[in-house]
């Protein structure tokens, strides 16, 4: 019984040291340490002292303030502070981001660890640096007024738009994609033709990102007469995954360029358009063969088998009618057999290929037989189906 009992006193004995703030401090002491020897792998020693919470703070921050520290290691005490989140040690840290013996890459750190911990009183003297004339500071202090949620940074954002350095630019694009995301189309379009080809990029990512809160804008903007920017907003257009597009998709199919139509046509052919299949049979009978053959390679891709005697009749159209053939072919359209072995026999030489193959394709015994009469076509093309008669 005697035994039993020095046991759980033992046991409680060592909860007690595993528990007690002293060991606390120990294993604070050992992770500052894993903090100062860490060159690469620096940000998991950070991540551990930020599990201590506000009480890592004082510790953390003493690094800062020690003169035989090196800049790297202050460096990151400020983005650990930044880790940690509390706001507690802002007026210390601005202190030190004032005096003139810091260095300039620490001050870098700092700004970005005041943005981190949302330190609203850091802001004034965050918006003593905005008109730094170094380009990375300006752009470090940007990023801290947006993240610390300061009121002047929309219109430090706007007049920043306009710099004359890309990298502000990009960081200012970024902000107000962050907090301006409903009324900002016009900036994002403008920057479309940024001169600057990571700007045009990063407006287009927006785009995208953005897409579903901005549509309606981009809708609009279709109708420029601006060929390039029909260009950049159909790619835009064909990354968001909103079947509200496909309206405008089948539009894109009618545009002047071939190239939004092109990208139309790739996007269409991935999506449901059973609920549009009336508005494409329609234009099937556009006076534009290039449209007519648009519309009719999306069915054929599309498998809108219900389109297929609105195709059969799209094999009279001159200049189309050999794509209305290879859609049929992809549908295996029973019904367009009959059409299509007069088409074998009278097309011209594009016709009576496409015919030759579709009807190669439908590969039912009506096919195959109507098919044989086509042996002694003169193209080796169109004799190569009709001697293999089963696909």
């Amino acid at each position: 019984m005697n035994k039993l009992i020095n046991c759980v006193l033992v046991g409680f004995f060592i909860i007690f040291l595993t528990c007690s703030p002293r060991t606390d401090q120990r294993q604070l002491d050992n992770k500052i340490s894993d903090l100062l020897s860490a060159r690469h792998n620096w940000d998991q020693a950070a991540d551990s002292l930020a599990a201590f919470g506000e009480a890592a703070v004082p510790s953390v921050l003493s690094i800062l303030t020690d003169p035989e520290q090196s800049d790297w290691n202050k460096r990151k005490a400020a983005w650990t502070l930044g880790k940690i989140g509390s706001a507690k040690p802002a007026p210390q840290m601005i202190k030190i981001l004032k005096d003139k013996k810091t260095r300039y890459a620490v001050k870098l750190a700092l700004i970005e660890a005041l943005g981190q911990m949302k330190a609203k009183k850091a802001i004034p003297s965050l918006l003593e640096l905005v008109q730094s004339k170094d380009i990375r500071m300006r752009n470090a202090v940007l990023n801290a007024l947006n993240a610390a949620g300061a009121a002047q940074t929309r219109e430090l954002s706007l007049a920043a738009i306009h710099d004359n350095n890309p990298y502000i630019r990009a960081t200012a694009l970024s902000v107000l994609s962050n907090i301006d995301q409903n009324k900002g189309f016009s900036i994002y379009k403008n920057a479309l033709n940024d001169s600057s080809m990571v700007i045009q990029n990063q407006a287009q990512e927006i785009l995208i990102k953005l897409g579903d809160t901005l549509l309606d804008s981009l809708i609009s903007e279709m109708a420029s007469k601006d060929v390039h920017m029909r260009r950049k907003l159909a790619a835009i257009i064909t990354h968001i995954e909103n079947t509200k597009t496909i309206p405008l998709l089948i539009t894109c199919l009618q545009d002047p360029d071939w190239m939004v139509q092109n990208r139309a046509m790739v996007t269409l052919c991935k999506m449901d358009l059973s609920p549009h299949e009336q508005t494409l049979t329609k234009m099937l009978e556009s006076p534009s063969a290039q449209v007519r053959m648009n519309t009719i390679w999306v069915l054929g891709e599309t498998g809108q088998k219900s389109a297929q005697s609105a195709l059969i009749k799209a094999l009279e159209k001159p200049e189309s009618g050999w794509a209305a053939a290879t859609a049929l072919g992809k549908l295996k359209s029973r019904e367009a057999v009959r059409p299509l072995s007069e088409m074998l026999k009278i097309g011209n030489l594009r016709e009576r290929r496409s015919a030759a193959w579709a009807l190669h394709q439908i590969g039912t015994t009506e096919a195959a037989t109507l098919l044989q009469t086509a042996k002694q076509d003169p193209d080796e093309e169109v004799r190569f189906y009709a001697g293999n008669t089963l696909p």
